[in-house]
């Protein structure tokens, strides 16, 4: 079908739109409805057809059911929701008190536990001083003296001999060889004499007077006591 533009006259088909001369836009009087319309319109006539014939009573009732039932689905789904949420609380507030159950008895536990004692290598340990042997010197004073089985007493004849020798000039050897002599020539006399005795009374001569031979030391004691000078 041919028509002719309202503007600048120019034959065209029926069914251009606009104008191939000038442009402007032809009025379509009767323009067919789109398949998509025609399609939806045909599958929703039956039931608008039907919903029409309900009457307003059925009309409402049915939209009150089909309002009510989205409801309670809708409140359903939430319920649900809201209890899978409580459980998932509970079960978190489970977890986190068992947890804190088995940190408590752990820390219990490492608190009653008594933890080891470092043990001290051999090396580490201190070490007992060994007193040392006495001398031949001091074994020989202590048989003269008859205490050779009296620790104690040997100890003291050992220790006043170490301080006799760093007082008088002469060594251990020589003034206990003296005072062996010195004894001797007391006793020999008939009177009573100790070795500790005398080492103890030469040591009192020593802090009186300085720098005197233990040989005239020792030598006056015994002359004194020969005498019967206590």
């Amino acid at each position: 079908m041919q028509i002719k533009c309202p503007r600048c006259g120019q034959i065209q088909s029926a069914e251009v739109r606009f104008c191939i001369n000038c442009g402007i836009a032809r009025p379509v009087a009767n323009m067919s409805a789109s398949p998509t319309q025609s399609t939806v319109g045909s599958v929703l006539k039956p039931f608008s057809d039907w919903f029409t014939a309900l009457g307003l009573f059925y009309q409402s009732i049915l939209i009150g059911g089909i309002i009510v039932f989205f409801t309670l689905f809708l409140g359903g789904i939430v319920i649900v929701g809201k209890k899978e949420k409580e459980a998932c609380v509970d079960i978190n507030k489970s977890n986190k008190t068992s947890t804190q159950t088995n940190v408590s008895n752990s820390t219990l536990t490492s608190a009653t536990t008594p933890s080891p004692l470092p043990q001290a290598s051999l090396s580490e340990l201190p070490k007992t001083p060994t007193p040392s042997a006495p001398s031949k010197m001091v074994k020989n004073l202590a048989i003269i003296e008859g205490v050779e089985n009296n620790s104690g007493k040997v100890a003291r004849i050992s220790s006043l001999l170490t301080e006799l020798d760093a007082k008088y000039p002469e060594n251990s050897e020589q003034i206990g060889d003296m005072t062996a002599g010195a004894y001797g020539e007391i006793t020999k006399k008939g009177q009573s004499a100790s070795i500790i005795g005398i080492m103890e009374a030469m040591i009192e001569v020593a802090e009186s007077k300085s720098k005197i031979p233990y040989a005239d030391a020792v030598t006056s004691y015994a002359l004194l006591r020969v005498n019967g000078m206590k």
